[in-house]
């Protein structure tokens, strides 16, 4: 759905100025790949998807680089919950002796 502004005449939509804007994957492909990022490669999901690597590493970086710009903005507060911990073989031997 487009919107007009009648103060200066511009189209929007409900993508504007979000980082959705300019993709042409659906929104649901969009969020799926917000969601499996972090789990899971690039080429995992594109390959899922069915899409180009590129494409979707275009989208993951440009996620990335907004995430990196608004770190330092978002605290946690309060409980945390985490579900999973990786110790490294390194640290492993270290904590064993």
């Amino acid at each position: 759905m487009k919107y007009h502004c009648l103060n200066c005449g511009k189209y929007f939509n409900d993508l504007t100025k979000t980082v959705f804007e300019h993709h042409k994957f659906p929104i649901e492909e969009m969020f799926y790949i917000l969601k499996e990022m972090e789990n899971k490669s690039t080429l995992q999901i594109s390959k899922e998807l069915g899409r180009k690597y590129d494409s979707v590493l275009a989208f993951v970086r440009e996620v990335q680089e907004i995430a990196e710009k608004i770190e330092g903005e978002i605290s946690l507060k309060d409980l945390v919950e985490i579900d999973e911990i990786y110790i490294t073989a390194r640290e492993k031997r270290n904590q064993a002796g």
